[in-house]
């Protein structure tokens, strides 16, 4: 249940605008640069009605409102976003305290820190929102079972920054449960790297190369001191590209490695859209945004 702004509704003669992420009344135009959530990499303006009086309201969603494993965009394309109770305005004896019924996305902005700050639009998430969920696919299980039969280089197209690091911290762990698996990755991704696999594998196991440990944290500059006879597995977490001639040329022998040192190994690369690639001609492509109806 929302707070009821009291204060400001008396206060402004007109209706609001919309209401954020937080419940609060606005009385502008949305912009996603006014949200409560000012650290939101995803936005949406959405048109949501109170269960019990059918009232209907223009709100605020943001990734705050979502599970740790899907981004906003993947819960629309699931038909599963929610905003939860309906604004509080008095609209009803109970409706503040019911969900909304969720209507349709108006707007869908994002922001891709490692691209551009700026926010951007993206109609592919507006309209209508069925109200018949479906079920995300089991892209671990596909990787997996692909791995088992002999694919030998993986790149999974993820849907958002949570798509690919939960699927990457447990690809990692299955894969890890039958021999050690080595997770290279850009140096800006050394402390997500290690979060992805918290309760998934004991953090003993986790960090620089030893023998008792089952998973090796390598930024792409230390990849050539691991041995390849030593790893069964490796996970690549694609960056968005080397910002300069040094980079270029380590991206480039990790690259080389990859192709040459470690063929023969499972190599699974997690990649969003943007991502600068390091498995050149993958066997196989798996796209992380079909949904398990759609398979």
């Amino acid at each position: 249940m929302h707070q009821h702004y009291k204060d400001i509704l008396d206060r402004i003669d007109e209706p609001p605008a919309w209401f954020d992420d937080y419940g609060v009344p606005r009385y502008g135009d949305f912009s996603p640069r006014h949200l409560g959530n000012i650290y939101a990499s995803e936005a949406a303006l959405a048109e949501v009605s109170c269960q019990q009086c059918g009232r209907m309201f223009k709100v605020a969603l943001t990734e705050a409102l979502t599970g740790k494993c899907l981004g906003l965009g993947d819960e629309i394309r699931l038909r599963r976003v929610e905003y939860g109770d309906p604004p509080n305005v008095d609209c009803c004896g109970a409706g503040a305290t019911m969900n909304s019924v969720m209507h349709r996305i108006l707007e869908y902005w994002f922001r891709d820190y490692e691209v551009s700050m700026g926010w951007q639009r993206d109609p592919t998430f507006e309209g209508p929102v069925a109200q018949h969920p479906h079920d995300p696919p089991d892209t671990v299980a596909e990787v997996i079972a692909a791995v088992g039969s002999g694919a030998q280089s993986i790149r999974v197209m993820c849907t958002s920054t949570r798509n690919r690091y939960d699927l990457a911290g447990r690809i990692t762990a299955a894969i890890a449960s039958d021999g050690h698996v080595l997770v290279a990755y850009d140096k800006r991704y050394l402390v997500v790297a290690r979060r992805m696999l918290d309760g998934l594998v004991p953090d003993m196991d986790v960090g620089d190369w030893k023998d008792s440990r089952t998973v090796t944290l390598a930024e792409f500059s230390r990849v050539k001191e691991i041995h390849p006879a030593t790893i069964n597995g490796i996970i690549v977490l694609a960056g968005p590209g080397p910002r300069n001639e040094a980079e270029q040329k380590i991206w480039g022998d990790v690259a080389t490695w990859f192709a040459t040192e470690a063929d023969g190994k499972a190599q699974i690369e997690l990649a969003l859209a943007h991502s600068y690639c390091m498995i050149a001609n993958p066997n196989l492509i798996v796209d992380a945004g079909l949904t398990a109806q759609s398979q």
